[in-house]
């Protein structure tokens, strides 16, 4: 892959060589602020692969700012080591393979950034951060190193500054779900939970809600690992070896806030914390990885939350994914037989005459645009969680105006031509339910690999030996045994189910 750079490594501004650096004694600055704008030799002229290493990284980090890549990899292969650059989602080759030299003067130059011992990197996984200053913005790096048998992967995410300033509006939402929003976040107290797996987006759109409610008359706190964005006014702490999440929201509840931000929920610990701190009069944004917005209120539960304090304190849950933007909106064309057979399977079958947008090859695409399944909580919806039924939520939510499943939201995306049905398709599994027909669900489950086979076999056994009073669905008894999730049920809703 070649990436558009009409610009120079010129353009970087810097500060003179790691050796000038090291010198420096200018009081308030930490080494890591000292560090240069940018890659530079420190070996002098004479070096050709010091300096090729150099230009090379420059180009590469300054040409994934200005095409929006997220992710670099660099991989140590059986022969030769590769770079790899995520754009929109996907992977990309970048460039020439790297020779071991090459690659050495490279690992170099990236440990640098990070202030990681090469010595220490041989030997175990490195997670660090570092900085590159590109003209006026600042691109932030999350750096993972390891080891491998080949020799090294090295990841680095790049976090470009300017996009701690979103805002709402910048989202390209539908009015209705803006609306649901807005009425969400401006409440005093209560937890609002943003969901999906990594990469979807959801850090970004968490401090697009920050930004709209971050006042002077607010203390606000983000606790993190690690702190991904920096806005003024906000106290961002860092979560590491020395101070932990947990201990982190303890403390933070001491601090006077109004406003916490929870980087992600992964534990019960956690989870229960969280719940105190909206129970005892603040307002608590954080993330799950769930694939729906329905599923994270069993997640909650599994975590060992109580249904009374969820009831009591959650105002919303909002799914998201990231999709690939059409580069051309007009680029339209009828869904094909199998695509109709699919929007059918799907209950989008209003959609099976429409045009919509077509992707195809990569480059028809360029950015990506969100796809959100807002959830709020309503007094309906608290009586089936306190009632233990949180299976029947997905057919309250139909009932709000703004909510829209995840697969809803992005086919119509792709009937305005914003991205493909390709992409909509991409989200779901359902597209492989096509070829499905006749099967049970325990079948179905299997064939999709949601359950194994001892799990169909321990469920099933269950239901033998129940009376025929007692009997359960086998949907029931996989979701209570947690080997499902709702929302995996919900994509085989139309199997039988005895």
């Amino acid at each position: 892959m070649e990436l558009d750079n009409n610009q120079t490594t010129d353009d970087f501004k810097q500060e003179g060589s790691l050796l000038d650096v090291a010198e420096t004694t200018q009081e308030g600055l930490s080494s890591y602020d000292r560090l240069p704008s940018a890659f530079v030799t420190v070996r002098g002229d004479n070096d050709k692969i010091e300096k090729w290493a150099v230009n090379y990284l420059n180009e590469l980090f300054k040409s994934s700012m200005i095409n929006g890549i997220s992710d670099i990899h660099f991989e140590s292969c059986e022969v030769g080591n590769i770079c790899r650059v995520r754009k929109d989602g996907k992977l990309q080759t970048y460039k020439h393979s790297i020779n071991d030299s090459e690659f050495s003067i490279i690992r170099e130059k990236i440990y640098s950034r990070g202030q990681i011992e090469e010595s220490y990197a041989k030997t175990f996984e490195v997670d660090a951060r570092g900085w590159l200053r590109y003209n006026d913005n600042r691109l932030d790096l999350r750096i993972s190193s390891i080891p491998t048998i080949h020799g090294f992967t090295i990841v680095i995410r790049l976090l470009d500054q300017s996009n701690s300033g979103r805002r709402l509006k910048d989202m390209e939402l539908e009015p209705s779900v803006r609306t649901a929003i807005n009425e969400t976040i401006n409440s005093a107290i209560g937890l609002i939970i943003i969901t999906g797996p990594t990469g979807s987006g959801k850090t970004t759109t968490l401090y697009s809600y920050l930004n709209e409610i971050n006042t002077p008359e607010k203390k606000v706190f983000t606790i993190e690992n690690p702190v991904e964005y920096a806005i003024a006014g906000v106290q961002h702490v860092n979560v590491d070896i020395n101070i932990s999440m947990v201990n982190a929201l303890r403390s933070a509840l001491r601090q006077d806030p109004d406003i916490i931000l929870v980087g992600e929920i992964r534990d019960s610990e956690t989870a229960k914390i969280a719940i105190q701190a909206a129970q005892t009069g603040h307002l608590v944004l954080t993330t799950l990885h769930t694939n729906s917005s329905v599923s994270a209120l069993s997640r909650l539960m599994e975590l060992g939350v109580d249904a009374s304090h969820l009831n009591e304190t959650l105002l919303a849950v909002s799914a998201q994914r990231l999709v690939r933007r059409c580069k051309d909106e007009r680029n339209l064309a009828n869904p094909t037989q199998e695509e109709v057979e699919w929007l059918r399977k799907n209950d989008l079958g209003q959609y099976a005459s429409v045009p919509v947008g077509r992707g195809i090859k990569p480059e028809n695409y360029k950015g990506r645009v969100p796809v959100v399944e807002f959830l709020m909580i309503t007094d309906e919806i608290r009586e089936l969680v306190s009632r233990n039924r949180v299976d029947e939520v997905y057919e309250v939510a139909k009932k709000q105006p703004q909510y829209e499943t995840l697969v809803q939201c992005a086919t119509r995306l792709a009937s305005k031509g914003m991205t493909s049905l390709e992409e909509a398709m991409s989200i779901s599994k359902v597209s492989s339910l096509m070829n499905m027909d006749g099967m049970l669900l325990g079948e179905r489950l299997l064939a999709l690999k949601y359950i194994t086979p001892y799990q169909l076999e321990y469920c099933q056994d269950i239901q033998t030996k129940s009376s025929l009073h007692d009997r359960k669905r086998l949907s029931q008894i996989l979701i209570e045994h947690h080997f499902c999730s709702l929302e995996q049920m919900l994509e085989v809703k139309d199997a039988p189910d005895y």
